[in-house]
């Protein structure tokens, strides 16, 4: 896979994280669940789950000699660039600043976030029990 890129996915819940890494056709390279530990509040949990996503990120470059491309982040609320909106699975997930801390944790790489459930959707759109619906 060498002189390939790869893309770095985070899916940030009240309960559980998943990160994991994947090739641009969607083939899973790496991954690894966390739990949320929500009672222990927001920062601890956004900040394991960065930890592990540049971990990963890095694994996935060393073992395969590719680049990574694009991170992409999933989460429950509305993210805006200082707060987020209708979030209240975790304390003080409201209060974080998810967009300046995903770009600090993966400098000049690209960056989507999206609400859980749009991305649960657009998935199953593309890939599950909604395909061919419009």
């Amino acid at each position: 896979m060498s002189g390939q890129h790869f893309v770095l996915g985070l899916d940030l819940g009240g309960t559980k994280m998943a990160v994991a890494t994947a090739t641009a056709d969607g083939t899973l390279l790496q991954s690894q669940r966390l739990p949320t530990n929500a009672a222990e509040g927001a920062d601890q949990a956004f900040s394991r789950a960065l930890a592990c996503g540049q971990a990963l990120a890095r694994e996935t470059a060393a073992s395969t000699g590719s680049a990574l491309a694009s991170v992409g982040l999933s989460t429950m609320g509305l993210t805006r660039e200082h707060d987020v909106l209708f979030a209240p699975n975790v304390p003080g997930w409201d209060k974080l600043t998810i967009p300046s801390r995903l770009r600090a944790a993966f400098p000049g790489i690209g960056l989507g976030i999206e609400n859980d459930v749009k991305a649960a959707t657009r998935a199953e759109l593309r890939w599950g029990a909604l395909q061919g619906c419009r």
